[in-house]
């Protein structure tokens, strides 16, 4: 009898853990997975999951899918103001000095266009570009 009870309770964990492999953990990887291939985009490029369901995960996915909106929304009005200033600007990635965009302040300031120094890194410009700023890239 004993022996018999503990079959059907490692049956009972089995299935369970069957049920949260497939219901819970599969979903959490997915989620895992479709957020890892965004890591590196732009909040333009960025796509909503998927979410179906009423639970913690779905919750969790329709806060980011919120949150992306929002981050677009912001990202929209950055980029008008951006574009429509005067004032010269360039936005260039800390990490590698990459110039990631310029606008047409800066593309009237400085005589280059957009498609000539997008993509380079701001030490090919040498350090006028940078001021005081040129020795924490280069």
């Amino acid at each position: 009898m004993l022996i018999a009870l503990i079959g059907f309770g490692v049956v009972i964990l089995s299935t369970n853990l069957i049920i949260l492999q497939t219901s819970v953990l599969s979903r959490l990887l997915r989620l895992v997975q479709n957020l890892e291939n965004q890591r590196n985009l732009r909040p333009d490029q960025l796509e909503k999951i998927p979410s179906s369901g009423n639970d913690e995960i779905s919750y969790l996915i329709q806060t980011f899918n919120q949150l992306l909106e929002i981050s677009k929304r912001n990202n929209e009005k950055f980029m008008k103001i951006f574009r429509a200033s005067p004032t010269a600007i360039m936005i260039v990635k800390i990490d590698d000095g990459q110039i990631s965009e310029v606008n047409s302040g800066f593309e009237n300031l400085f005589g280059y266009t957009a498609k000539e120094v997008i993509g380079k890194n701001i030490t090919e410009f040498g350090g006028w570009l940078l001021g005081a700023d040129a020795d924490k890239i280069m």
